[in-house]
């Protein structure tokens, strides 16, 4: 059984083929779905739990993460730009970018909001 197990406020654990990942949620960059697994990317690693689905990463993350497409959440704080007329995001220190979908655009505006993100083109 690959699950999302019940863990400390900062910290999201997860269960894979008898190895529980410990991953405090301020090293997860993004999290993508790929051929029904769960791709969490972190600083130092990136660890596959199938069958996992996001809508569960973001509830467990309780607001530490946003949803900027059907199949990506991604970590307010390793934003660097955002692009909403290319629907683009830019990761910090050269870490890649991700799209934004259509539907998602009200909630990544939403980022600038809270004051975390200080860039804005669009």
């Amino acid at each position: 059984m690959n699950i999302l197990l019940e863990s400390p406020v900062n910290v999201m654990r997860f269960y894979v083929r008898g190895v529980v990942y410990r991953v405090a949620c301020a090293d997860i960059i993004y999290m993508e779905t790929q051929n029904r697994n769960v791709v969490v990317h972190t600083r130092e690693r990136k660890i596959s739990v199938p069958y996992l689905k996001l809508s569960d990463c973001v509830e467990k993350g309780e607001g530490r993460f946003v949803r900027c497409h059907r199949s990506l959440i991604v970590n307010p704080f390793y934003i660097q730009d955002i692009y909403i007329s290319k629907r683009q995001i830019v990761l910090t220190e050269g870490r890649g970018e991700l799209v934004i979908g259509r539907k998602y655009i009200p909630d990544v505006r939403r980022i600038f909001d809270v004051g975390r993100i200080t860039q804005y083109t669009g």
